[in-house]
């Protein structure tokens, strides 16, 4: 099978055809998804990645390359917990204070991450 056999398919199972639906869902305009259907025309690599995950099969899939359709397993992104939430603000602080810094103070803090890593590595050999 090619691509659009494929696609045709993958619309229909997971959208009932309905192209409209399909670019809400995944942002490529509805031009682009008929030219795929109509003209034969074969989708830029951002948009094979968009399909891929929308219809949870591989590119290869897609393209025609396997022959089985692997249905790929979702996994949500875990909700930022409060710790990691409290890293993620203290990052972003880290780095507009850096971006403000001179070239000798960044000299300063590379020496002082140099310094830490090393430590690092010896309280993990001695372990």
């Amino acid at each position: 099978m090619h691509f659009k056999e494929i696609f045709t398919d993958l619309l229909f199972e997971k959208n009932e055809g309905n192209q409209t639906e399909l670019s809400r869902q995944t942002g490529i305009p509805v031009p682009t998804i008929n030219g795929w259907l109509t003209k034969g025309k074969l989708p830029r690599a951002e948009h094979l990645v968009t399909l891929a995950n929308h219809f949870s099969v591989s590119i290869d899939y897609l393209l025609g390359l396997e022959n089985y359709k692997f249905e790929y397993i979702k996994t949500k992104t875990p909700a930022l917990n409060d710790e990691n939430a409290k890293k993620t603000k203290l990052l972003k602080d880290i780095i507009k204070k850096v971006a403000k810094m001179s070239q000798p103070e960044l000299k300063v803090i590379s020496s002082v991450i140099s310094l830490l890593e090393e430590k690092a590595k010896t309280i993990n050999n001695d372990e």
